[in-house]
Parts: C-alpha cells; structure tokens; sequence
C-alpha cells in the first residue's frame, strides 16, 4: 500500500489553497466573537471502512471544528459536501467527479481542485495520524453530506450534517457527574456532585462518567427555538432519566430497564433560548441515554450522542460497550466464530479469513448467508458478564448474499422459492446439517444433505482488503447417487440485482458475483432480486463455483480502473 508522507501532503495542501475551495481552513463568511465553537471528533474504525459518527448538527454560520482522527491502518480523509436533491449521500459525485481521476488521484489527496460541491476538506491523514477542520457552517438551512474520497470509500463512509436553527446540540452544556448505587432518579438538589465538567460540542453523552456503572448525570444546557410552536422531546434510557424544559419534566422513564422504550412528551415554546436539563443514572449491565427534539411531525434532531435505533444511528457513544476483544485470523489460517451472530439464525457460524474477507454460515438453513470485507468479529458482548444478544460483524460492506435453502424441487420455473425460517429459527424442511471438516488452513467445509443430494459447502478467500483486492470463491459439490427431477440451486438473493456487461452480477451494488457450473436466470419477486438456476445431479459430481469480489475498491489506494 502506497502511503502518503506529512510533508508531501503538506505541500500538496498548499498548492490546492490557492484553488476554488479550501483545504484546513475554509470560511464562508465573517465569524461573530460570541458564537461559539462547535467542535466535532470523528473516528474512523479499523478495518470497518466506517467513520464513527453517522451525523451531526450545527446552527447556521456557526463557526465548526471538525477533527478527523485516523485509527485505521490505511489513509482515509473527509470532504464535506453542497446538498444535491439527486445524490443525497455524494456517492454519485465520488464516483463520477473524483474516483475517474485515475492515476492523478493520489497526487490530488482525492481531492480535485475547483470542484463547486465541495464546501471543505481534509487531505489524506496518515493512519493513526489526526488533522482538524475549520470552516464556517453555511447559512442556508438542510443537509449536507460528508464523505472519505478515495474511490469506494465513500460507499460505506458518508454521513451528514445537518444545518438548521436549534440543530447544534445545547448550548453553555455543562454536566455534574455523582458517585452512588442508584435504583431510582435522585434528589439532585440534595447531592454534591464528585465532579463537573463543560461540554464542548452541545451533545449530552454519559460517557463523561469515569466510571461504567454505578453513578448519575446531571446536564444542563440552553435549547434554541427557531420559532415559536409546539415541540415534542424524546426519550430511551438505560436506567432511568427525565427531561426538563424550563423547569417543567416534558418526558421521564425512571427505574432500572433497558433502552428498548423510546417515550415522548409535548411542549408549547416561545422563540429564542430555553434552558433544558437532563438528569440520568446507570446502575450495571448496558448503557443507553437518547435525547431528541422535533416539531410535530418533524423529523427528529438528536441532542445526544448515543442515538436509539429508530434514530437510525450507530450508537457511537457507547462503541467501546462490546469492542475490546477483538478476533481476527492469524499464522494464514482461518478463526471461526459460534456465539450469536446478527443477521444469521443461533446456530450461525461466522468464519474470518486471512486478507480481511468473512462469511456468516447459518447452520439452520445451510447457506452462506453473508459476505464482508475488514475486521471479523469482536467478542466481548459474549465473552464478557451475561453475555447476551447479537453482535453484528466487525467489518464493512456486508452484503446478505442469500438466505433461505441453497437447493429446492421447484414444481414449474416461476414458482416461489421456499421461505425462508427466519422467524422461527428452525431447521430448514427437508435439510440435515452434517457439521464442517477443517483443512490445513483451518477452512472450514460445510457439509449438509438435501433429499438424496450430499453437498460439501466451502470457501477460499484471494487477494487483500486492505489493498482493495479481496475476493471469496464459494465451492458447492453436489453429489447423488440417483437423479432428481427439478433441483434447483438459489445463486444469490438480494434486494437488488444487476447483470454487467461481461456476464456478472452486481448485488446491492457492492458486490460484484461471477457464476461458474450453472446458467442462472435473473427473477424479481416481491422482497427483491434472486439468482435461480436448474442442476443436473446423478452418478457423478457437480461443482458449482460463485466468485465474489468487490471492483470498486480494486483502485482505492492505487487510483487504477
């Protein structure tokens, strides 16, 4: 991998300061010395191709420090955006504006100069390196995307950020942090804090407590109402907490629980500056503060960092929660992983191989279920205390290749495949799981009966993710000793499926498959795409070959197409 050194970038920023737009340090206009700074860290995850932050929210013209801190072992950097109606999350602008610049692209940070989209950048940042951003917040309300650049980043490293009145967190947010074994929301007035602290991006975020569990917050900031009108706050807590708007409790969940609840209440607010206290305690076991706002039937603007899943966020705040033990192949060999696996049924079998691509094999319905490429899988939500739920891999771009049975009779060509047993967790009908045999990389193949039909299900990884070359070839052999009429073999199903010109297939966009052993044809059915393809067994083997790999990060660091 090609890496770029401080100097050189550097000088590269230099030059491209005199361009159309800015790099380190752009301003749209004269910054007022009462505004406050909003300041914002963004991580990018090691081997996840993923920032940590899926948004944030400033008010208009405020002055913004964003910081960019790289922990990953490859170069990555940030480009925010002007909003398009058409490409809401600038994949479309990497791919035809930047990721065509081919071999000029490194020379450029990813970055082409004069591009009128681009509102403010960071070069390329080294790993384990950080560079910070400062720019002006523009003043027309809505969002704008922020992206990573180099060519198929950006697919899986985008987010926004969102310009709006009262949209930048709480103002003057100071927290009182108090030590105890809390059951239930106490007396603040009646306690003296342990400690105290500011907080300087305006998000409520209980990871200020130096401890896990065992303790309470107590935050008080200042809203800022764009107008007049009812506002309703929301709430997820785990344990308990409440929110007070100008002295007046809007929404409480007390009591010890899980953050599944999202809860609401319903303010009426003149314009201009509330003051909003948040007060919260944890007593053991997971963590959950989520505090939100919206105008009736507005979409909802968080003022925390740990976001509910209705939120549609990641939960950034807590991502040390159940990250610490992380699992990953070694010495070439292959490392399998058996707890519950999100995305696969309890008897799921996740397998990570060397050069960073991973499989989710679902014992229950016999198929390879996902496909992705990074880090593996972490195992402290299991390993450590109860040891409950379902940990989603560690990687980035997974793509839910298939699910259901691999093989059905189907009676005529357009009829429906067999449903899938998600629901219930059950066997597939008709299927007998026979275990996996490991071979001196310690890969493992599958091994599982249909009917009269043996097959053996194994993989073999090629190339590097890191370099932007990992591919996976799937090998089923199929054997039987008589023929069986209508054997069908489901190839692929996804949302959505498309051919390319050299005979593959592009699932969801990301991945790109090649068959081998069978001529599939493409179906659109009611919950997306499939693959289905008819095979001849009987007397002798027959082996199927589904090669995936992902083209659009072939050029990420090399800037070759």
């Amino acid at each position: 991998m090609r890496r770029t050194g401080a100097m050189s970038i550097s000088g590269r920023v230099t030059a491209m300061m005199l361009t159309g737009w800015i790099v380190l340090s752009a301003w749209a206009g004269p910054v007022r010395a009462e505004d406050e700074v909003r300041k914002i860290t963004i991580h990018t995850l090691a081997a996840q191709m993923k920032y940590d932050t899926e948004s944030f929210s400033v008010n208009p013209g405020q002055k913004v420090e964003l910081t960019l801190v790289n922990d990953d072992e490859m170069p990555h950097n940030i480009a925010l955006l002007l909003p398009d109606a058409a490409d809401a999350n600038g994949v479309k602008f990497a791919m035809e504006k930047i990721w065509t610049l081919g071999d000029k692209g490194l020379d450029l940070n990813w970055l082409p100069p004069n591009e009128a989209r681009i509102l403010a950048a960071l070069p390329l940042i080294d790993p384990h390196t950080q560079k910070t951003l400062t720019f002006t917040a523009p003043k027309e309300t809505g969002k704008y995307p922020f992206i990573c650049t180099l060519p198929g980043h950006a697919m899986m490293m985008n987010g926004t950020m969102e310009v709006g009145g009262g949209s930048g967190g709480l103002g003057s947010l100071h927290y009182d942090y108090y030590k105890g074994d809390f059951k239930t929301l106490p007396d603040f007035s009646k306690l003296t804090p342990t400690g105290s602290g500011q907080i300087n991006d305006g998000l409520i975020d209980f990871g200020v407590a130096p401890v896990p569990h065992e303790y309470a917050l107590r935050f008080t900031g200042t809203f800022a109402t764009p107008a007049a009108g009812a506002y309703d706050f929301y709430l997820a807590c785990d344990d308990g907490a409440r929110v007070i708007v100008d002295g007046k409790t809007i929404v409480e969940e007390d009591g010890i629980h899980p953050s599944t609840k999202l809860s609401s209440g319903r303010v009426k607010l003149a314009k201009g500056d509330h003051t909003v206290v948040v007060e919260y305690f944890e007593n053991q076991g997971e963590r959950g503060l989520y505090v939100a706002y919206a105008q009736p039937k507005g979409p909802r603007t968080a003022l925390s960092k740990w976001l509910h899943p209705s939120h549609g966020g990641s939960n950034t705040a807590t991502k040390n929660e159940f990250v610490g033990i992380p699992i990953e192949p070694a010495h070439g060999e292959a490392v399998m992983y058996r707890e519950f696996i999100a995305g696969l049924s309890p008897r799921g079998i996740g397998v990570g191989y060397p050069g960073g691509v991973n499989i989710g094999f679902d014992a229950d319905e016999c198929n390879m279920r996902m496909v992705w490429q990074g880090a593996f899988m972490d195992a402290k939500r299991h390993w450590t205390g109860r040891g409950v739920g379902f940990q989603p891999p560690s990687g980035y771009g997974v793509v839910n290749v298939n699910s259901g049975a691999p093989l059905a009779v189907l009676e005529k060509d357009e009829a429906n495949w067999p449903a899938s047993k998600d629901a219930t967790h059950e066997p597939t009908p008709g299927y007998r799981f026979k275990g996996y045999v490991l071979d001196a990389h310690r890969y493992p193949t599958f091994k599982y009966v249909f009917g009269g039909v043996s097959v053996e299900d194994t993989a073999q990884p090629g190339g590097d993710a890191a370099k932007g070359t990992a591919s996976l070839t799937r090998i089923m052999k199929l054997t039987s000793d008589a023929s069986v009429d209508r054997l069908f073999v489901r190839v692929a199903d996804c949302d959505k499926i498309e051919p390319t010109p050299d005979g593959a297939y592009m699932l969801d966009g990301q991945m790109r498959l090649r068959v081998e052993g069978v001529t599939p044809t493409l179906r659109h059915v009611g919950r997306g795409d499939e693959l289905i393809a008819p095979v001849s067994v009987g007397g002798k083997a027959v082996e199927l070959r589904f090669t995936y790999d992902w083209p659009a990060f072939h050029a990420h660091v090399h800037g070759k197409h």
